[in-house]
């Protein structure tokens, strides 16, 4: 919050802005005031010279505040030894006085009103339920009898922290639960339960920050958020409750899975938090933990570990090589990482084919480096860029798009790929490749009575062998229409749309930079684009075989991320092949709901899954076969 007295604000923007135009005038001031004293005598100009001299001991800029003048004492004691008989008690005219610039303060505070903090006095078993138990009983005891204006909640909302988003959306069906429950207490007025976290979509993640909806004002409703952010402000929040924990973000070499580890909040985080409930009035913050734990068992900042000792290391490396240092576990790094997570890396470069045995750059990581997405991506890129290079060379593609009828003499080269699935493959793997860097591109249903809706949205853009092929059918409709898909379209078919706009932004960036690194198509020998007009073309008319497209994308992904594969065992649960260890299929991924039950399944990343496992996203069902074709010298 920047807060400026009246005038300065003002101030401030002309000292910004108006510096070149008083330094002009100052030039010409004093260049008018070289040429008047050419003709003036020596004395005359050095009696001119100790008043400017005096003017300026005189005037005297405060370090923090506005401008002052010094007084006669200060500025005789600093000057008495030098020039004693120039320097005069005169005050400075208001003339003068008016022409001297000021300075601005901008003050950047806390919370403005006090805040009142509560503690709990034993531990809590559940803090996803006592917290919303706690803001349930805000809302019934902390009312005002006076219901105010209209358009003014004079109860204030309430902001719950919780640390991680499965906690919220339970939190936010128990809250409603028990809001509708018929032997709920009756309370003054209703209450509307918001979720907020990172993966919701655009429309839902700011609806917090909004100003009230006509209904809630009509019934002067109190909005219950519930946050899994460290900390954040929340518009005319004024009841905090804090559940004591954060969540961090850790990556395991030992498994390869990106975990969310729940830990307890430092202090600063909590004071931060408390802070929240002060912003708009005198607030209230309600700690699920007790006093004494905070004085005596908080610790007082972040104890988390640096980002390079939590996070994968493989595309880290991978830059320190292409600086040129041959041996990256003695690199002088900031933060030494562990010797697990550089032997990870190591292994997913070799695997790759990024480094020989000598763990130095092969041709292939010499031209991964240029890539701007992660090592696996890039290779996935490299594997369909190779795939259309291979059909062209060997002479089964045209020159000219007018002999399209000619391509069908030759349908499919030695290795099964017609000619229109060499013409979509580069497209539709830059298409997963963008679709993989963003977050929820398509959201399942909260409710049970939506889910015949999001059947019928997705009938037409689901592919039953899983998620990537899934993302491209849903770009097939933007490719066709050549048309960004409305907002009411995209509540339709339950994609998140902010989502959605980032990876068409991702794929016109990667489409931009394939095409100046490798020329076009064929290598440049072809007229045709990867993303213009002959691809709406193709999508269009539906000429392709659709279980042919589907099983070339799965292999140029597979041809990425084979190291990211799970079996399906007896007991009906998947083990990935590398550790052993039990994952789930994310419920945002189609396989979830109408999958086949695959014996293999080829998954992105890992995420937190419900009751502390581990869920795999995004997922497609391939064959065995595939990882002794595409990395026999890994899978062996």
């Amino acid at each position: 919050v920047v807060r400026c007295r009246e005038g300065e604000a003002e101030a401030l923007l002309e000292y910004f802005t108006g510096g070149s135009e008083r330094r002009k005038k100052r030039r010409r001031e004093g260049n008018e005031s070289t040429q008047e004293g050419q003709g003036e005598s020596q004395d005359q100009v050095v009696e001119k010279f100790n008043q400017g001299e005096e003017g300026r001991v005189r005037k005297r800029k405060s370090r923090w505040g506005r401008v002052e003048d010094a007084t006669t004492h200060e500025a005789t004691s600093s000057n008495a030894t030098n020039r004693p008989q120039t320097l005069s008690n005169q005050p400075i005219n208001d003339s003068s006085a008016s022409k001297l610039e000021e300075g601005t303060i901008i003050s950047i505070g806390g919370p403005q009103h006090p805040v009142d903090v509560f503690y709990i006095q034993q531990p809590v078993s559940d803090y996803v339920q006592s917290a919303v138990e706690t803001a349930l009983q805000i809302h019934s005891f902390e009312q005002n009898d006076d219901d105010g204006d209209d358009d003014d909640n004079n109860d204030g909302d309430i902001l719950c922290f919780l640390p991680t988003e499965n906690d919220v959306e339970d939190a936010v069906a128990m809250a409603e639960t028990a809001l509708s429950a018929p032997s709920a207490r009756p309370r003054t007025k209703p209450a509307v339960c918001l979720p907020l976290h990172a993966s919701l979509p655009s429309r839902l993640r700011s609806q917090p920050f909004l100003p009230r909806t006509p209904e809630e004002l009509r019934t002067k409703s109190r909005r219950i958020v519930f946050a899994a952010e460290t900390s954040v402000a929340v518009p005319n929040a004024s009841h905090v409750v804090d559940s004591g924990f954060v969540k961090t973000p850790f990556f395991d070499p030992s498994s390869g899975c990106r975990r969310s580890v729940v830990h307890p909040v430092c202090r600063t985080d909590a004071d931060r938090r408390a802070k929240r409930a002060g912003n708009v009035r005198r607030g209230k913050c309600y700690r699920l933990y007790s006093e004494e734990y905070l004085r005596h068992s908080m610790v007082e900042t972040a104890m988390s570990a640096p980002e390079i000792r939590r996070c994968d290391l493989t595309e880290a490396i991978l830059t320190v090589k292409a600086l040129g240092v041959n041996n990256a576990l003695s690199f002088d790094w900031m933060t030494v990482p562990t010797a697990e997570a550089l032997a990870y890396g190591l292994e997913c470069l070799f695997a790759l084919g990024v480094v020989d045995e000598n763990t130095e750059l092969t041709e292939l990581g010499k031209e991964m480096v240029y890539f701007p997405t992660d090592p696996r991506t890039s290779r996935m890129i490299l594997a369909a860029l190779d795939m259309e290079s291979r059909y062209y060379e060997r002479g089964y593609g045209n020159d000219d798009d007018e002999d399209d009828d000619n391509d069908n003499d030759n349908p499919h080269d030695e290795n099964g790929i017609s000619a229109m699935t060499a013409k979509l493959i580069v497209g539709d793997i830059m298409t997963v490749a963008a679709a993989m860097q963003v977050r929820s591109l398509i959201y399942p249903p909260k409710n049970e009575r939506h889910w015949s809706r999001y059947d019928d949205a997705m009938a037409d853009i689901l592919d039953r062998s899983g998620d990537h092929v899934t993302m491209v059918h849903l770009f097939d409709l933007i490719d066709h229409t050549h048309r960004m898909l409305s907002d009411e379209e995209c509540r339709e078919r339950f994609v998140n749309r902010g989502a959605l706009q980032r990876a068409m932004d991702v794929r016109n960036q990667l489409h931009r930079f394939l095409k100046r690194r490798f020329g076009g198509v064929g290598g440049g020998r072809y007229p045709n684009e990867w993303l213009g007009s002959k691809r709406r073309e193709i999508v269009g008319s539906h000429g392709f075989d659709s279980d042919e497209r589907s099983e070339a994308i799965r292999k140029c992904v597979c041809a990425g991320f084979f190291m990211n594969v799970a079996k399906l065992n007896n007991d009906g649960r998947y083990y990935t092949l590398r550790g052993k260890y039990a994952v789930s299929i994310s419920p945002t991924s189609v396989l979830h709901r109408y999958g086949d039950g695959s014996d293999y399944v080829l998954f992105g990343e890992t995420c937190d899954g419900a009751r502390g496992g581990v869920d795999v996203r995004p997922c497609s069902s391939i064959s065995g076969l595939w990882l002794r074709q595409l990395a026999p010298h890994y899978w062996k």
